[in-house]
């Protein structure tokens, strides 16, 4: 997997409002978890045995899953964190997930399926932005929603340099040179 900057999941609970901000990262040293989320960025307590056998995992990529089982616990983790309690729901909510409009049925389902996984009583999915999805929240199709999810980008301009890398990367990889990809860019 190529190092890219990671996503931000952010997890707004009905009637709370934003409650969790965190980078969809994992670490793990010796095949255990040793961080999630914003606490990759502060890993100074391994020792050196685990800091060579240090992995960071972004299950995330370009707004589709990467990785699933990583994504499944992460998911499951934030959820009951941005609860804050040990048994976080009364009965398993329903949730909403705002996903590019632009994505693959397998892509789709994946993130279904990460949803359900991680406790999920119902999985809705949104192809909007979340500012449009929290302002229509009291709409009747959005009223027994619990809990809505996002993935976004601290920095748009990152997520684009990805997807310029991604495409030049391809045409290398197929003999196509950037004079050509430039020229395709300007049309």
């Amino acid at each position: 997997m190529k190092n890219s900057a990671p996503t931000d999941i952010v997890i707004y609970i009905r009637d709370k409002g934003e409650v969790l901000r965190e980078k969809a990262l994992m670490a793990f040293a010796e095949d255990k978890i040793v961080a999630v989320g914003n606490e990759c960025e502060n890993l100074q307590n391994l020792t050196d045995e685990q800091r060579e056998s240090l992995v960071l995992i972004s299950p995330f990529k370009q707004g589709e899953i990467d990785d699933f089982s990583c994504a499944l616990r992460l998911l499951r983790y934030f959820l009951y964190k941005a609860q804050g309690k040990k048994k976080p729901f009364a009965r398993r909510p329903v949730i909403g997930i705002c996903l590019p409009e632009k994505m693959t049925m397998v892509n789709i389902k994946a993130f279904e399926d990460a949803i359900y996984g991680a406790g999920a009583r119902e999985c809705r999915i949104f192809y909007d932005s979340v500012e449009n999805v929290l302002r229509d929240w009291q709409s009747e199709d959005k009223k027994k929603i619990d809990i809505i999810i996002a993935m976004e980008k601290d920095n748009p301009l990152e997520y684009l340099q990805e997807k310029i890398s991604d495409v030049l990367d391809f045409a290398e990889k197929n003999h196509i040179s950037r004079e050509t990809v430039k020229e395709l860019l300007d049309k």
